[in-house]
């Protein structure tokens, strides 16, 4: 099995896994070092790691285009739901992790 590993700048990470791509902490727009625009990136899978601007700006609007699942921390998963994403679209870990 395969790993393709791309660094997109600060905490934006993309993997391509036995032909899954799973995106880390999706932050193009305001990204300086980001050489790709959000709208450009195909996804199964959005990691979160926390909930800061500079980790989860581009979330709403690939999880959207793409219907990728996001996976991030319970309170971070509610703000996503608000947003337009719907509960089949998302997994809450436990609550404060």
């Amino acid at each position: 099995m395969a790993i393709t590993y791309r660094y997109i700048g600060h905490a934006t990470h993309i993997f391509e896994i036995a032909g899954k791509t799973v995106l880390i902490d999706p932050f193009f727009t305001n990204n300086p070092l980001a050489k790709v625009k959000a709208d450009e990136v195909n996804t199964h899978t959005i990691l979160i790691t926390h909930g800061h601007f500079d980790h989860i700006e581009d979330t709403v609007e690939i999880a959207k285009r793409t219907k990728a699942k996001v996976v991030a921390n319970n309170e971070i998963i509610n703000w996503l739901r608000a947003q337009g994403l719907s509960e089949e679209q998302t997994h809450a870990q436990n609550i404060g992790g």
